[in-house]
């Protein structure tokens, strides 16, 4: 029969059992502790988090805003230019008819604005009777490409796209004075015979040197870079030795 007094000796003591239980509530509290700043910091990352969407929110809503408003004016402007031009363009003929150009004319065989005259290849003799068949004809194919809408007229828009296409980049200002240099009815547009204008003057040095020294530097500039896009178009084109005249 085992003695009672061995089995309380072997117990184990109070103290040893309060000094694991502190030791166990210290790690504790530092668990705690740790957790604590956890949850501060990622308080603190919410916070900012939150801040940073309704910086976005703001910024997003008011480029919306501008967007809209950008949007609303350019139709605004598209739509008068539409109503504008629509009062003035005249049905293109149709573009294999060699006794016509099919763009409407703004001017009479004295340079006076008459509206709604075809531009013919007879007219264009007359104001060009040196220049080639081909050179108006390429002409005619270029203004085409330019005239995006088909109305006969080339506006300050379609200007810039056609120059854009051509890589060459230029600002509204120089885009807007190469159009106004070209406009001679002043009408904020370009037809075919001012177009061919343009032509007869770029294709000879004297006239086109004389062209540059009237406009500003920065437009003469331009006007340079699209004689340069044109001459390399030429090169390209079969060159005919016949005249207008001589078709006529």
């Amino acid at each position: 029969m085992s003695d009672p007094l061995d089995a309380i000796d072997s117990m184990p003591s109070p103290a040893a059992e309060v000094t694991a239980l502190k030791q166990r509530m210290a790690v504790m509290e530092r668990e705690l502790s740790l957790r604590d700043e956890r949850i501060k910091s990622l308080e603190s990352d919410l916070r900012v988090a939150q801040y940073t969407i309704r910086q976005m929110e703001e910024e997003a809503a008011s480029n919306l805003k501008a967007a809209l408003e950008v949007t609303k004016e350019k139709k605004e402007k598209e739509k008068k230019s539409g109503a504008k031009k629509k009062g003035k363009a005249k049905r293109r003929r149709k573009k294999g008819d060699r006794s016509s150009t099919g763009s409407t004319a703004q001017h009479g065989q004295d340079g006076d604005q008459q509206e709604g005259e075809e531009i013919t290849y007879d007219m264009i003799a007359q104001h060009y009777p040196d220049m080639k068949l081909s050179t108006v004809l390429r002409a005619e194919r270029v203004f085409q490409q330019a005239d995006i809408d088909g109305n006969g007229l080339i506006d300050v828009t379609e200007l810039d796209k056609w120059l854009t296409k051509q890589d060459l980049i230029f600002s509204v200002n120089q885009v807007t004075a190469l159009l106004l240099d070209m406009d001679i009815n002043k009408d904020d547009s370009i037809d075919f015979l001012e177009y061919v204008g343009l032509i007869n003057d770029l294709e000879d040095p004297e006239r086109f040197k004389a062209k540059q020294q009237k406009l500003a530097p920065t437009t003469s500039v331009a006007l340079n870079s699209i004689r340069t896009t044109l001459r390399g178009d030429r090169a390209s084109t079969e060159e005919q030795s016949s005249s207008v005249c001589s078709l006529q």
